[in-house]
């Protein structure tokens, strides 16, 4: 069993001219434990994704900790809130979500039901991965192949590429990516009101790594979780906003 940290806004959202009054918004992700690191491998004629898939473990509720905490932060910064009291709840329940819906109806299981009527939460922002087709973001292009899902970072040996900075070329690339679904889903009927999905990326040539020609070792330990940061925190205040204010 996962233990997934839950955090709850107990206090109402003031969402400006939009407010809906009498609304407390609980926050749950259920992104995991790890981070997947996808490395391409080239598939000719076949559109079966032939990647190498490895998952790159953390601690224990290091992922959920920290997409709630941006989340909580672009709330914040956007002012959907007035000083809203912030507490955290260890879940401990199943990662997977899939189980939580009958169709497109919320049906949370009885302990996490329980978790949600303890907060008198009116709705519920529901954060998990989500699985697209590879479209990292480069300069004058969309790379990558197969799919990809939640948080992680692709490698492509191959394909050479120029640094931005000062033109220098290295052989591969390597690619941060963040791909989640954002469901805000009202409590009381179980039907999801608005969703949003997130495919954010960025591309790093390989003549980056100081020490060679790896992709992988573009970014130290520290630079690759910063960089998966930048990439929460971008797209959760562009996209919590317009979720949350209508």
């Amino acid at each position: 069993m996962l233990k997934l940290a839950l955090l709850f806004l107990t206090a109402l959202l003031s969402c400006g001219t939009h407010a809906a009054e009498g609304r407390k918004l609980a926050l749950l992700s259920v992104m995991g434990d790890s981070l997947t690191v996808v490395t391409h491998r080239p598939a000719i004629g076949s559109s079966i994704d032939k990647n190498q898939h490895d998952a790159l473990k953390t601690g224990d509720g290091v992922i959920d900790t920290l997409v709630l905490n941006e989340a909580v932060a672009a709330i914040q910064r956007a002012g959907l809130h007035n000083a809203a009291e912030v507490q955290a709840l260890s879940y401990p329940g199943a990662h997977g979500s899939a189980a939580w819906f009958e169709g497109k109806k919320f049906t949370p299981t009885a302990d996490l039901a329980a978790a949600l009527a303890q907060t008198s939460a009116t709705h519920l922002l529901l954060i998990q991965a989500q699985r697209s087709p590879s479209m990292l973001k480069a300069r004058n292009a969309s790379l990558g192949s197969g799919y990809l899902e939640g948080l992680g970072f692709y490698i492509d040996r191959e394909l050479k590429m120029r640094r931005s900075d000062n033109g220098q070329v290295g052989v591969g690339f390597l690619a941060p990516y963040a791909y989640i679904k954002l469901q805000l889903i009202n409590l009381a009927s179980g039907e999801t009101e608005r969703e949003q999905v997130m495919t954010a990326s960025g591309t790093i040539s390989a003549a980056k790594n100081p020490e060679g020609d790896d992709p992988w070792n573009a970014l130290d330990a520290a630079q690759k979780m910063a960089a998966i940061r930048r990439l929460l925190r971008g797209e959760l205040n562009r996209a919590l906003p317009e979720l949350l204010q209508r």
